[in-house]
C-alpha cells in the first residue's frame, strides 16, 4: 500500500503548459525508449511496472496493395501462414498453445499498406513468447502440407464475409478506382485466386517483401527497460535486412473527372447509405497540425447548425459520421457517411448538395482556431488524465507508427499539436474537389445492371453531369453554422488530494425504499473523473412483449432528444448511455467530473420528457423495424447463439414476435407509454470516483423528484431467469437460418457457482481452448470461425463450443465436434504437471489483473455488488481454490461433465439454406413456448 502522496500542485490549466513538453500523471510510471536495431529495424519499447500482461506487436510496410495480378489475397495468405510454424519451433500449434497456456492472446491482420502480427501474454511467459514471435521472420516453414490446407480457411474467412455488406460496397467501390490501381486487388483472397498455391510462391513473395528495414516492432511489458532492449536486440537482429526499398504507391486512385460518378448497390440487408468519398493526398506527414481531425470534427458535429441537425429537420438522415485517413502515405480520402431517411433515398442528391454545401461553408469560413483549440486541449488533458490502456491493441498502434512517422515521437501522436494557424487546414480543405468526388448509394430497389464477381453483390455505376454543374456553382445554407466553443470542456482540472490506497471497496448508502445505493471514491487512480451508473428495474407484472419493444423506441427517442444538445459533453470527454434490456434501463456517464452531474440531470430530463418531431420519430421507428428484419441476415454464429438464448432464457422474445408490434408504435402512444414508466421502480445505483457521499444521494435525489416515483421492493421488480437442469439430459434445438453459413453451438452446464467451479472452469476453458481451434480450424478446416468458452448465466457455469461454416452443414459439425469432446479429457491425461501448473498459474494471474482506468474499475465493482453480493474476495476465493486444485480432480469434473450418463447439454444446430440435414436432426420440442412452460426455471 503506498499512502500520503502529496499531489496537490499538479494542476493543468489551458494555455499553461508547453505543447512541446509531454505531460505525465504522477501515478504514471512508464518510461519508454525507441532504438533502430543495426538490421534496420525500428523498435518502441515502453516498460510500465503496473502493466498487467505484456505484448508485442510487429507491423510489416507491405499489404495487399503489393498482391500479384495473378494471386490476389497472397499477402493475406501469407499473414495466415507465419503462424503455422517455424524452423526453431516447427509444431503448428506451438505458438498459440505458449500464447494460451500463459493467459494470452494473438492475432493479425493484413491492411492495403501495411500487415501487422500482435499478442498479449502474461509476464511469466514473454520472454520465450518474443522468442517464438521473432522466428516468423525469421525461418517461417511454409509447410507444403499445410499451404494447402490453410487455402481452405482463408476461402472459410471469404465465405463468412460473402453477406456482409460493407464488404461488399468496399469491394464495388474499389472497382471504381484508377483502372489498374494497386487499390482494386481482391484483398482477402479465396480459392479461385490462391488454389494451387505453391510454397515457392510463398516465399518468393516473403523474401521479395519481408525485410527488417520495413518493419517497426513494439515491446510492452513491466519488465525494465533495459530487458525489454536486451531481448529486443537478442531476438530480432536476426531478421534479415534485405534492404528493400519502401513500397510506394500511385497518388492518383480516383481519376479527375468533371462529373458526379454514382454507385449504386444492392445490400443484402434492408440499408438505406450515402457515402461520398473524396481522394486527397496522403497527409500522415501532417500529424503536427492533424487537419484530419480539424475536418472531421467541423463536418461530423452533431450541435446546433451542423449539417446533420440540418438533415435531420429536413427528414433527410437519421446518422452521420465524417472524417479523413490516409490509405497509404501517398493518397487518402476525405469521407462523409450518412444513414438516410426514405425521403433522403428518395432525395439523395439533395443530400449531396447539402454535404457539398457545408464544405463550402467550411471553406468560406477558413481555419477555425477554437476547434483546433478544443482538440489540442482535450488532447492534452487525456494525455494525463486517460488510461492509455495496455496489451495487444495498444502494441499494435504503437507498432504501427513506428515505420509511418519519426520514431522520437511515437507513442505521442493523439497527443500532438504543435502547428496552428491556417496554412496546413486550408490546404487541406483545398483538396477536397468534385472532380474527385465518388457518391455511392446502397439501398433495396435501386437500379442496378452489373454483377460484382466476389461477393456477386449488384450493382451499377453512372455519371451525372449536371448534378456536377450545380454543385459547381452551390454556396452554403443559410441554415448553417461554425461549431461553438465547447462549454463542456474542462477548464481547469487537477489531481484530487486523497491518499493512494488500495482495497477501498464502496460502501451502502441508505436512502429508504426501493433503492440499492452504494458509493465508492477513488484512492486508486487519482484522477478528476467518475462514474454514474443506474439501473433502473420495473414491476414483474410490466414484463411483455409490448414493454420490450417500446423501451426499445423509448431509449432511442430519449437519445435522439439529447443528441444536438449534448453532442457537446461527447466532445468533452463526458460519454454516457441510455439502454434497454430485460431487466429495466441502463444509465451509464463517466468522464471529467466537472460537468458529470450537469450532464446527469440534463440526461434525467429527457428521460422524463423527451422532445422530437415526428420526422424524427418515423426515422427511429423505420431503422427499428429494419433492425428486427435484417436479424435473419446476422452472421450464423450470431443468429445460433441467439437460438441459445430461447431455450436458456425464461423470458425471452424473438425479433419475428417483435416486429409486428414495432410496426404498429405510434408516437403518442410511446409517449403514453413513458409517462407510466417511471410510476413505480427500483433502483440500483452506483456512484464511484471523484466524487463525494453528497454527490452520490443527489444522484438519487434527482431521480426521485424528476421521474416522481413509488418506490417497490427488489423483490418486486423483472429479474430474469435461466433454465434449471435438475438431472442429466440432452436439450436439441434444430433450425434452418436463410446466411450461407451453418453453424454449431452446444453448451454444457459445469456447476452452480462456487470458488471451486470457477476454478476448475477456468481451466477447462483454457485446457480446450486451442486444441479445439487447432483440430477444427487449422487440421479439418470446417469454418474460420471456431470458439471454445466458459460463461455463466446467473450462477451456472457452462462450457460452450461453437464452429460456423461455409463447406459444412451443422450435423456434419456436430459430429466432428462431438468426436473432439468425446476424447477430450484425454487431453488433461496426457498433459505433464510442469504445463498443468502453467495453466494453473496463469488462470490466478487473470484474477490478479487490475483494471486501467477509473471507469473498468468502477464496472467490476458495480458486478461484485449487484450480482454477487458486494463479495469484494470473490476473485481471491477463486485464487484460493486454484491453488489447491489437482489434475485428477478436474479431470474427474470434465469426465462427468461430458459422460452420457451424467451430462446436462444443449446442442444448437443451425442449418444454412445451402445445407440439408442429411441425418434428420430433430429438436426435443414440437412447439418451444409450450416446452418452456412445462419447464422449470430459476
Amino acid at each position: 500500500m503506498i499512502k500520503n502522496i502529496i499531489l496537490i500542485s499538479f494542476v493543468i490549466t489551458i494555455g499553461c503548459h508547453s505543447p512541446e513538453k509531454k505531460m505525465k500523471h504522477p501515478l504514471d510510471r512508464s518510461s519508454s525508449k525507441t532504438l533502430k536495431l543495426e538490421n534496420g529495424l525500428n523498435v518502441y519499447l515502453l516498460s510500465d511496472p503496473d502493466f498487467n500482461v505484456s505484448s508485442a506487436s510487429m507491423a510489416v510496410a507491405v499489404g495487399a496493395y503489393q498482391n500479384p495480378d495473378d494471386r490476389q489475397g497472397l499477402a493475406h495468405f501469407l499473414e495466415h501462414m507465419l503462424f503455422l510454424g517455424t524452423e526453431k519451433f516447427p509444431t503448428v500449434d506451438g505458438y498459440k498453445n505458449h500464447i494460451k497456456n500463459n493467459g494470452g492472446y494473438s492475432n493479425a491482420y493484413t491492411s492495403g499498406d501495411h500487415t501487422n502480427y500482435q499478442f498479449e501474454i502474461l509476464p511469466d511467459g514473454y520472454r520465450e513468447a518474443l522468442d517464438r514471435f521473432s522466428q516468423f521472420f525469421i525461418a517461417p516453414l511454409f509447410t507444403e502440407e499445410y499451404t494447402q490446407r490453410e487455402v481452405n480457411a482463408v476461402h472459410s474467412e471469404y465465405q463468412k464475409n460473402i453477406m456482409n455488406d460493407g464488404r461488399r460496397t468496399g469491394r464495388i467501390i474499389d472497382l471504381h478506382l484508377k483502372k489498374g490501381h494497386s487499390a482494386q486487388t481482391f484483398t482477402t483472397g479465396n480459392l479461385e485466386t490462391l488454389g494451387g498455391i505453391k510454397r515457392d510462391e510463398l516465399i518468393e513473395f516473403y523474401d521479395k517483401h519481408y525485410s527488417a528495414n520495413v518493419m517497426g516492432l513494439a515491446l510492452l511489458s513491466n519488465h525494465s527497460l533495459q530487458k525489454l532492449e536486451s531481448w529486443a536486440t537478442q531476438y530480432f537482429s536476426s531478421i534479415p535486412n534485405k534492404n528493400v526499398e519502401k513500397n510506394s504507391h500511385d497518388p492518383e486512385v480516383i481519376v479527375e473527372k468533371k462529373a458526379v460518378r454514382i454507385i449504386n448497390i444492392e445490400p443484402v440487408k434492408d440499408l438505406r447509405d450515402l457515402q461520398l468519398t473524396f481522394q486527397i493526398p496522403g497527409f500522415r506527414h501532417l500529424y503536427e497540425s492533424k487537419p484530419g481531425q480539424q475536418f472531421g470534427f467541423i463536418l461530423g458535429h452533431e450541435g446546433k447548425g451542423s449539417l446533420l441537425s440540418y438533415l435531420k429537420k429536413e427528414d433527410l438522415a437519421s446518422s452521420l459520421s465524417a472524417g479523413a485517413w490516409s490509405a497509404t502515405k501517398e493518397y487518402g480520402y476525405a469521407y462523409v457517411s450518412i444513414g438516410l431517411t426514405d425521403r433522403g433515398l428518395k432525395e439523395y442528391k439533395n443530400v449531396v448538395k447539402s454535404v457539398y454545401s457545408y464544405i463550402q461553408l467550411m471553406k468560406k469560413s477558413g481555419y477555425q482556431k477554437q476547434v483546433y483549440d478544443d482538440l489540442k486541449t482535450m488532447a492534452s488533458l487525456n494525455e494525463v488524465y486517460s488510461s492509455k490502456g495496455e496489451g495487444a491493441r495498444r502494441a499494435t498502434q504503437l507498432a504501427n507508427e513506428s515505420i509511418r512517422y519519426p520514431l522520437e515521437d511515437v507513442g505521442r501522436m493523439n497527443y500532438i499539436y504543435r502547428k496552428s494557424g491556417p496554412d496546413v487546414y486550408e490546404g487541406f480543405l483545398d483538396n477536397i474537389i468534385l472532380e474527385k468526388m465518388l457518391v455511392t448509394l446502397i439501398a433495396k430497389n435501386l437500379q442496378v445492371d452489373s454483377v460484382e464477381h466476389f461477393y456477386q453483390a449488384k450493382y451499377s455505376f453512372k455519371t451525372d453531369e449536371s448534378l456536377f454543374q450545380e454543385l459547381s456553382t452551390i454556396g452554403p445554407y443559410k441554415e448553417f453554422e461554425m461549431p461553438a466553443l465547447n462549454p463542456f470542456i474542462p477548464r481547469s482540472l487537477s489531481i484530487p488530494e486523497r491518499d493512494l490506497k488500495d482495497d477501498v471497496n464502496p460502501q451502502k448508502i441508505e436512502m429508504g425504499d426501493g433503492v440499492s445505493l452504494f458509493f465508492g471514491q477513488d484512492h486508486e487512480f487519482l484522477r478528476p473523473k467518475g462514474v454514474i451508473s443506474l439501473k433502473i428495474k420495473f414491476p414483474k407484472e410490466n414484463m411483455s412483449l409490448r414493454h420490450r419493444v417500446y423501451s426499445k423506441f423509448y431509449v432511442q427517442c430519449v437519445m435522439e432528444s439529447l443528441n444536438e444538445i449534448s453532442y457537446p459533453a461527447r466532445l468533452a470527454g463526458l460519454n454516457y448511455s441510455i439502454n434497454e434490456g430485460y431487466e429495466g434501463i441502463y444509465v451509464n456517464i463517466a468522464g471529467y467530473k466537472e460537468s458529470a452531474i450537469k450532464l446527469y440531470e440534463m440526461v434525467l430530463d429527457h428521460m422524463v420528457q423527451f422532445t422530437i418531431s415526428n420526422e424524427q420519430f418515423d426515422a427511429i421507428k423505420d431503422k427499428i423495424i429494419r433492425s428486427y428484419e435484417n436479424f435473419s441476415l446476422a452472421d450464423a454464429h450470431r443468429q445460433t447463439r441467439e437460438l441459445g438464448s430461447d431455450i436458456m432464457n425464461e423470458v425471452k422474445f424473438t425479433w419475428m414476435q417483435s416486429l409486428p408490434v414495432a410496426k404498429k408504435v405510434s408516437l403518442d402512444d410511446l409517449k403514453v407509454y413513458t409517462r407510466a414508466l417511471y410510476k413505480k421502480t427500483y433502483l440500483e445505483a452506483m456512484v464511484y470516483g471523484d466524487f463525494e457521499t453528497s454527490d452520490s444521494k443527489k444522484v438519487v435525489s434527482l431521480f426521485r423528484d424528476k421521474t416522481n416515483t413509488s418506490p417497490i421492493k427488489k423483490e418486486g421488480s423483472f429479474d430474469l431467469r435461466y433454465i434449471k437442469m435438475s438431472e442429466p439430459e440432452v436439450i436439441n434445438y434444430i433450425d434452418t437460418i436463410i446466411v450461407n453459413n451453418s453453424c454449431f453451438h452446444r453448451k454444457y452446464e459445469i456447476g452452480v457457482d462456487s470458488p471451486k467451479i470457477r476454478a476448475i472452469s477456468m481451466l477447462i476453458e483454457k485446457l480446450l481452448e486451442q486444441p479445439f481451434f487447432t483440430e477444427m480450424r487449422t487440421k479439418q478446416q470446417l469454418g474460420y470461425i471456431v470458439w471454445s468458452y466458459s460463461r455463466a448465466l446467473d450462477d451456472v457455469y457452462y462450457l460452450n463450443f461453437l464452429i460456423q461454416s461455409g463447406e459444412y452443414a451443422a450435423d456434419e459439425l456436430n459430429q466432428r465436434a462431438d468426436d473432439f469432446i468425446t476424447f477430450s479429457p484425454q487431453i488433461l491425461s496426457d498433459m505433464d504437471e510442469v504445463t498443468f501448473e502453467k495453466l494453473v498459474v496463469s488462470s490466478m494471474e487473470e484474477l490478479e489483473r487490475k483494471p486501467k482506468s477509473i471507469s473498468e474499475r468502477a464496472s467490476i465493482l458495480n458486478s461484485l455488488v449487484y450480482d454477487y453480493g458486494a463479495n469484494y474476495n470473490r476473485d481471491q476465493e477463486t485464487i484460493e481454490e486454484l491453488s489447491k486444485v489437482k489434475k485428477e480432480e478436474v479431470f474427474r469434473h470434465m469426465s462427468e461433465i461430458f459422460s452420457e450418463k451424467s451430462r446436462k447439454m444443449v446442442n444448437i444446430l443451425a442449418f444454412s439454406n445451402e445445407h440439408n440435414n442429411l441425418s434428420n436432426k430433430r429438436s426435443t420440442f414440437k412447439d418451444l413456448e409450450s416446452w418452456k412452460a412445462a419447464r422449470e426455471y430459476e
